[in-house]
């Protein structure tokens, strides 16, 4: 209902209303979705084909506010399996909006990914951000691998939980590690039987132009080597925020 109003709504200052209310469906859509996760259901529906990564990376922007100030370099070449694709986006989401709250809105957050030798696709979404303590970092670094049990940090750092829990589920890593210009970059491991069969671009995925997410870009990152994320020499990583933003107009999963 909300997008066939933006669709033909002309006047700007009603369009910007539109906006916001979207973005706060969103939002409250996000925060059900995190408790679903968090009290350990499944998704309610998946797709029954694999899907572009890039496809993938730009429905996760389309959940996030400030979508605009992304840069993704992430490889054409590479599906993600149907059965993870929500969870996926979802966990990408958490991850960018983290890194979009938590560093300069003058600054750009990079989203970027190649193939690796042991196997699997590693993205990269790194930041500016504001940093946490040596203490705070280990910390986040043990819940995301663990996949903890809910107590009361999760009011603060709900994101946080919830991408250890989506991690786990698809047996997905992600390891948070200090930026060398300052900031943040998380690691995602996307392990290889998580990945599906290259699939043509689905017909009602939108095309990303004008007032939506961008559009890959750029050449492709050096790929990483070797079968582990690089290891965290310490510094200070932003905590995760919640949810938010415009919600996914593209194509939806199978019943």
């Amino acid at each position: 209902l909300i997008d066939g109003l933006e669709q033909g709504e002309q006047d700007e200052q009603r369009l910007g209303n539109l906006f916001k209310l979207d973005h706060l469906a969103t939002r409250m859509r996000r925060n059900s979705e995190n408790l679903l996760v968090l009290a350990g259901q499944d998704p309610p529906r998946r797709w029954s084909q694999p899907v572009k990564l890039v496809d993938v990376a730009r429905a996760s922007l389309s959940e996030v506010e400030n979508y605009e100030r992304v840069v993704l370099q992430v490889p054409d070449g590479v599906s993600v399996a149907g059965q993870a694709v929500n969870d996926v986006i979802h966990l990408l989401a958490e991850v960018v909006e983290n890194a979009l709250s938590f560093s300069p809105r003058e600054t750009r957050v990079s989203v970027s990914g190649s193939r690796i030798d042991g196997g699997g696709v590693m993205l990269s979404i790194t930041d500016n951000g504001i940093g946490m303590t040596q203490e705070e970092l280990i910390q986040a670094n043990d819940r995301l691998t663990d996949a903890p049990s809910v107590d009361v940090s999760v009011s603060r750092r709900m994101g946080l939980f919830v991408v250890a829990r989506l991690a786990h589920r698809h047996g997905i890593r992600v390891q948070l590690r200090p930026h060398a210009a300052g900031g943040l970059t998380a690691m995602v491991l996307i392990p290889e039987n998580m990945l599906g069969s290259q699939t043509p671009s689905f017909s009602g995925t939108p095309s990303f132009s004008g007032n939506q997410p961008p559009a890959f870009s750029g050449s492709r990152p050096a790929p990483f080597t070797g079968d582990q994320p690089p290891a965290i020499p310490g510094n200070q990583p932003p905590a995760f925020a919640g949810a938010g933003s415009e919600p996914y107009s593209g194509p939806q999963p199978a019943p």
